[in-house]
């Protein structure tokens, strides 16, 4: 986590460097040059199903499965990983967790905005 203070000092662009051009991070577009750095804070409570059911909480999701890699060698650049590396990541969090893929409905994803990142994101 990132608080910067004071705020919005902004930066300058370089080409081919991972900050955006014109100051909007635009993942998973066509028109994005880049990300942009901000202040914020996101909090997720995890509890035990069995707790959670028993104390009548509000529930959300499940966490059937997860799974990480690095893709080391593979990867295409610094900023972005390997189509094999990612798919090969899901495959192994959908095993773990036992469901198929035709059973995801949602997926919550993140991105850079670079341009190396975008097209390996979408071909998935």
């Amino acid at each position: 986590m990132t608080i910067e203070i004071p705020y919005g000092l902004g930066y300058v662009y370089r080409e081919s460097e991972i900050l955006s051009r014109d100051g909007h991070c635009r993942s998973f577009d066509a028109r994005s040059s880049g990300t942009v750095f901000a202040s914020g804070l996101g909090i997720v409570v995890l509890r035990r199903l069995e707790d959670a059911l028993a104390d009548h909480d509000h529930i959300r999701a499940i966490i059937l499965g997860s799974a990480i890699n690095n893709d080391g060698a593979r990867k295409v650049g610094y900023l972005a990983p390997s189509v094999e590396g990612q798919a090969e990541v899901i495959r192994e969090a959908l095993d773990y967790a036992g469901v198929p893929a035709s059973s995801i409905s949602y997926v919550e994803t993140h991105g850079t905005g670079t341009r190396v990142a975008i097209p390996l994101k979408c071909a998935l």
